[in-house]
């Protein structure tokens, strides 16, 4: 993402690994070099409360699966 500098990136909830898609979008809306990148999550629940953890970590849109 450093190389590239997409302006838009879709990440889910669920990633393998050592982040999830909300510590994602948190490192994506905090570095510097990666401003402006608009962030929507997508995510198999439809709970509020992840809802209120993406946006918070300042996500740009939030997407519940299944969507059209």
């Amino acid at each position: 993402m450093h190389a590239e500098r997409p302006t838009v990136a879709i990440v889910d909830v669920c990633l393998a690994g050592r982040m999830d898609g909300i510590a994602l979008t948190r490192v994506l809306k905090t570095t510097p070099r990666l401003l402006g990148t608009a962030v929507v999550v997508l995510a198999g629940t439809t709970h509020l409360a992840d809802e209120d953890r993406a946006r918070a970590a300042g996500c740009d849109a939030w997407l519940a699966k299944p969507f059209d």
